[in-house]
């Protein structure tokens, strides 16, 4: 019950705060219950697996766009854009 209520404050100190939610969770997981910083971090990360975890893509969904063709190529990171095909090669290698 007690990591219940640790969660609640940390979560709400840092969404006031705008801050992660690991700078409050770590140093309170060390000191109330006594774990090692590496145990306490360890903690912090499987926190987030199923946040996270539950936002990933499915690799089904991850192919059918592919082959749809139906990605946005001009999306910042993209390699297929102009800017994308300058940064990614050398003029030697390039071709058009």
């Amino acid at each position: 019950m007690t990591l219940v209520l640790l969660g609640l404050g940390v979560g709400m100190l840092s969404g006031l705060l705008g801050l992660g939610g690991g700078i409050f969770l770590v140093p309170a997981l060390i000191y109330l219950y006594e774990m090692t910083p590496q145990q306490a971090a360890g903690t912090s990360l499987a926190v987030l697996i199923p946040p996270i975890g539950s936002l990933q893509p499915s690799s089904t969904g991850v192919a059918a766009t592919s082959s749809s063709g139906s990605s946005d190529s001009s999306a910042p990171g993209s390699s297929s854009g102009p800017t994308g095909e300058r940064s990614s090669c050398r003029t030697s290698r390039c071709r058009s």
